[in-house]
C-alpha cells in the first residue's frame, strides 16, 4: 500500500454489513406493509366498483339486485352454463380485474367457472333463486337494515386449505375443505325464511358458511402480537366495516347526482396494551369473531 492510502480494515467492513442488515430488516417489513396497504386500496377500490355496478343494475331492473345464478344449458363437461352474480354486473364495469384481489391474484372466470373466487355476494338475503328456496324478488323496500347489510365482500368461503380449485376440472373444484370453495357468496347472519320451495333454507355450501375473510383487516395476527409482548407501544386500526358502508353509501349518492364531501374521515382507533381488553377494541381487532 502507497503511502497516504486509506483502507477498510476487516472489522470496519464487517461493520458495515452488520448495519446495512439491520437497516434493512427494518426497512423491509416496512415496505412489505406498504405494498400491502396499496394492495389493501385496490381491493377496496375493486368492491366499490361492483357497489356502484350493483346500484346501476337495481337501478335498470326495477329496485330488484341480482340472482344468486341460473343455468343457460348443460356443457360438454357435464357443468351447467350458469350465470352468476358478477355476470350480472360485468355490463357496468367491463373490467374482469375488478373481481380479482391483488392480494389473492386467484385466476377468475365467468360463469360456473367463476364460484371459487374471492368476492362473495349475499345472495341469500338479496337474491337467493335456489330451486328449494325461492327468495326472489328482493326490492331494495323489503332489506330492513339497509345500513348493516352487507352486499359484496371478500369471501373466506367454506374452507380453510390452500387447494387447487380454480378451474371445473380442477379434483378440489368443490371441496368443502378447500379455501374460497363457494367463495362467490357471503352468508348474512341469520338466513330469511323461503318464500317458496320445499326448503329448509341453509348455508352456503353443504351446511358451511360462506363468512367475509379478514384479510385486509388492519391488524394481524403478527402486529397483535408484537404489542402483547411490548415490541410496539401500538396500533392504529380502523372499522373496516365503517370504510366499506361509506364507499358504498357515497357511490350511491354520486350515481343520484346528489353532492358528496371530498374528504370522508372514516375515524381510527389507537390501540395499546393498556386498552387491548376492551370490547370495543376487540370488536375492531377481530370483527369476525363469533362469525364462524
Amino acid at each position: 500500500m502507497r503511502e497516504g492510502q486509506r483502507a477498510f480494515t476487516l472489522i470496519e467492513l464487517l461493520v458495515v454489513i452488520a448495519i446495512v442488515a439491520i437497516l434493512a430488516a427494518i426497512l423491509f417489513p416496512v415496505f412489505s406493509r406498504a405494498r400491502e396497504k396499496a394492495r389493501q386500496v385496490s381491493c377496496l377500490s375493486n368492491v366499490r366498483q361492483q357497489g356502484m355496478a350493483m346500484a346501476m343494475y337495481v337501478s335498470d331492473w326495477e329496485a330488484y339486485p341480482m340472482y344468486s345464478s341460473g343455468p343457460f344449458a348443460p356443457d360438454p363437461s357435464g357443468y351447467p352454463i350458469y350465470f352468476r352474480w358478477y355476470d350480472q354486473i360485468y355490463a357496468y364495469t367491463c373490467n374482469a380485474q375488478l373481481f380479482v384481489c391483488p392480494t389473492v391474484p386467484r385466476k377468475f372466470a365467468f360463469g360456473q367457472a367463476g364460484r371459487n373466487i374471492v368476492y362473495g355476494y349475499n345472495y341469500q338475503y338479496l337474491g337467493n333463486s335456489r330451486a328449494n328456496c325461492w327468495n326472489v324478488p328482493v326490492t331494495e323496500s323489503q332489506i330492513q337494515t339497509p345500513s348493516h347489510t352487507i352486499a359484496i365482500a371478500d369471501s373466506r368461503g367454506t374452507g380453510t386449505r390452500p387447494c387447487d380449485n380454480d378451474e371445473p376440472t380442477d379434483p378440489d373444484f368443490v371441496n368443502l375443505d378447500c379455501l374460497f370453495n363457494h367463495g362467490y357468496s357471503i352468508d348474512p347472519p341469520v338466513l330469511p325464511p323461503c318464500r317458496s320451495g320445499g326448503g329448509p333454507n341453509a348455508p352456503s355450501s353443504g351446511g358451511r358458511w360462506s363468512i367475509p375473510h379478514d384479510r385486509h383487516f388492519d391488524a394481524s395476527d403478527t402486529e397483535i402480537k408484537a404489542l402483547q409482548d411490548g415490541i410496539i407501544q401500538a396500533l392504529i386500526v380502523q372499522n373496516p366495516f365503517r370504510m366499506g358502508y361509506e364507499g358504498v353509501r357515497y357511490a350511491v349518492l354520486k350515481l343520484q347526482v346528489k353532492p358528496i364531501p371530498k374528504r370522508v374521515d372514516t375515524g381510527v382507533t389507537v390501540v395499546t396494551k393498556r386498552n387491548f381488553s376492551e370490547p370495543v377494541i376487540q370488536r375492531l381487532l377481530f370483527p369476525l369473531k363469533g362469525s364462524e
